[in-house]
């Protein structure tokens, strides 16, 4: 899983990120694809709140205490 990459619209990218492993149980709930998510891009309407997909993944290392690779110090809590 990568966290912070960073791409311009030209294509440069400008942070390549940190990789992190998924833990063994890495997954903790997901959603299936809506039928919008098989259609062409730009064929269709936006999804709906009851189309959105997701994923919640578990990490090996505590991602939400490091601070974000970039010019912010918070942490990602």
């Amino acid at each position: 899983m990568r966290f912070d990459y960073q791409r311009l619209r030209d294509g440069v990218t400008t942070n390549g990120g940190v990789v992190h492993e998924l833990a063994d149980d890495w997954l903790v709930h997901a959603t299936p694809d809506s039928a919008v998510d098989l259609q062409p891009y730009g064929k269709t309407k936006p999804p709906g709140g009851a189309e959105l997909d997701y994923a919640v993944l578990h990490t090996r290392e505590n991602v939400g205490g490091e601070s974000p690779n970039g010019p912010t110090e918070a942490r990602r809590g």
